[in-house]
């Protein structure tokens, strides 16, 4: 068997794709790197302060607005990435208040990792859980019989003269029900 394989046609709509992707792809590295020589030429092996990083963000922002720039983030968020990329993370404030959210912060994170460990069972086993109330009983009337365990209630209710005229009705109402299972077994 013979297989005809067709001709890929690269045409220069292709080129051109293949030429911007690969000039994007080119200033992203490119921007990085200049980014990484700044951040080192200004503050070295030391990560800035928050304070330093806050005021440089700052600065970044005014100058989009004063070139009358609709959003800022184009260069803020390199800037952060640079940094985090540098330093292994953003600057962080230390100020008592920010100190103490953070703590809180990780806390809530902690609790909420306990609470979803605690939910379940670890992956690949199972969990034994109590039965719920409504689970035993329904459990319970299984096992005995539905019309005994009724018999048994409406014999509860007989025994006080406030429920007696309600359970001879439904002691009529058993029996017929009774009667319409035991026709269709």
């Amino acid at each position: 068997m013979t297989t005809v394989q067709t001709a890929t046609v690269v045409a220069q709509f292709h080129k051109d794709v293949f030429a911007a992707a690969q000039l994007a792809a080119r200033a992203g590295v490119t921007m990085a790197q200049k980014l990484n020589t700044l951040i080192l030429a200004k503050y070295g092996d030391t990560c800035p302060t928050f304070e330093q990083y806050r005021d440089d963000q700052k600065a970044l922002a005014q100058l989009a607005k004063d070139r009358k720039l609709v959003d800022n983030q184009w260069v803020r968020k390199p800037y952060a990435a640079a940094i985090k990329a540098r330093f292994g993370a953003l600057p962080v404030s230390q100020a008592p208040e920010a100190v103490l959210k953070a703590a809180k912060r990780e806390a809530d994170r902690a609790a909420a990792k306990n609470a979803a460990a605690a939910a379940g069972a670890p992956k690949g086993e199972t969990q034994d859980k109590g039965a719920t109330e409504s689970e035993a009983l329904e459990s319970l009337i299984a096992r005995v019989g539905l019309f005994k365990c009724l018999d048994a209630c409406i014999n509860i209710l007989s025994a006080d003269e406030k429920t007696k005229a309600q359970a001879m009705h439904l002691r009529k109402q058993a029996g017929k029900a009774a009667e319409l299972v035991a026709k269709a077994a």
